[in-house]
């Protein structure tokens, strides 16, 4: 049985703004700003939150009016771009969302995978030499991450879509990515070398514990085309594997629902899937 709308309560404070719960003292979607995208693009960003284990308590239709005075807030607040992470088991929103401005932008799926390093299954560089990426790697890494994304007509991204972001602001974005955690102690970076040039790179980030055991994440990877073909990509995870200092930890992979090599690598590798995630922009009203 749908909640009443009256029961819906708006609150709206420094940090964030929120329609709360009728019947539990938790917020149902919360409006807060993206400080660091805020910062970057010299525009205010902010990121809304839906509490997806409660959409069954309602309809869309009960959603909507809230989710609307919300958004008008944001507008008065002038902000340039709003951010959302649907899972996919929030689905049925997604005609709401349209109706309220929201535009589909980008995916992600993530695998969660437990490993064990003395049984996992190898795999080796066909090609080149494996080594952990030194400063003088940066200007390539730069490079290959500019061809793999900003120049690249097959790789789409929310970062990449012309209607939110300009090309220059597109490489920007991508290039800032490898050299704010270039030099991070969380961060193990591993190239791949044939013929004295790096021709592809990958990175984790180690982040915070689960079930007591670390979680690396993995951030960012590019292969020039010519060494794609040898699983160059699976090779570095080896090759990183090696480096971290535990026998058992979990790796986050997420990547996009439409990269299909990378996917495929997953698949091969044996990731478990964990989760499904639609990306969707708004911006501020007028300015669509």
């Amino acid at each position: 049985m749908s909640a009443s709308l009256s029961a819906f309560d708006l609150r709206v404070d420094k940090k964030q703004t929120a329609v709360w719960h009728p019947d539990f003292n938790v917020p149902l979607m919360t409006l807060a700003p993206k400080k660091w995208e805020s910062t970057f693009f010299k525009r205010q960003f902010a990121t809304l939150a839906i509490d997806h284990a409660f959409l069954d308590s309602f309809d869309t239709e009960a959603l909507n009016p809230p989710l609307q005075d919300l958004l008008k807030i944001a507008d008065r607040q002038k902000v340039d771009l709003i951010e959302l992470s649907l899972d996919s088991c929030g689905f049925g929103l997604i005609p709401t969302l349209e109706e309220v401005g929201f535009r589909l932008v980008d995916s992600k799926i993530c695998f969660f995978t437990l490993i064990d390093r003395r049984k996992a299954e190898r795999f080796d560089l066909a090609v080149g030499s494996l080594a952990m990426a030194q400063p003088e790697d940066l200007p390539t890494i730069l490079e290959l991450t500019k061809t793999a994304f900003g120049r690249n007509p097959n790789f789409f991204s929310r970062f990449k879509h012309p209607r939110y972001f300009s090309t220059k602001e597109t490489e920007n974005y991508y290039s800032a990515w490898i050299t704010n955690h270039f030099d991070d102690p969380r961060s193990l970076m591993a190239v791949m070398r044939d013929q004295g040039v790096t021709q592809g790179y990958f990175f984790y980030r180690e982040g915070d514990l689960y079930e007591e055991l670390p979680v690396y994440k993995g951030m960012l990877a590019a292969v020039a085309p010519d060494y794609r073909r040898y699983k160059s990509h699976l090779a570095l995870q080896t090759f990183l594997f090696d480096q971290i200092p535990h026998d058992r930890f979990f790796v986050d992979n997420t990547t996009q629902l439409t990269n299909f090599p990378i996917l495929k690598n997953h698949i091969t590798a044996q990731r478990q899937l964990q989760s499904v995630t639609f990306i969707f922009y708004r911006k501020q009203l007028g300015q669509d």
